[in-house]
């Protein structure tokens, strides 16, 4: 539960960072989206 948060805090700041730096990083923040759900899912 402990590393789940981690991630989930992690992702988000990622998510804030990319929506500050704006250039066309949609696919990026997709990947970090599935690759974050991908490491939900090991942990569980």
């Amino acid at each position: 539960m402990n590393d789940e948060h981690r991630i989930r805090v992690l992702v988000f700041t990622l998510c804030l960072f990319i929506k500050k730096m704006k250039p066309p990083v949609i696919k990026i923040q997709l990947d970090i989206k599935r690759l974050a759900g991908q490491a939900l899912t090991k942990s569980l």
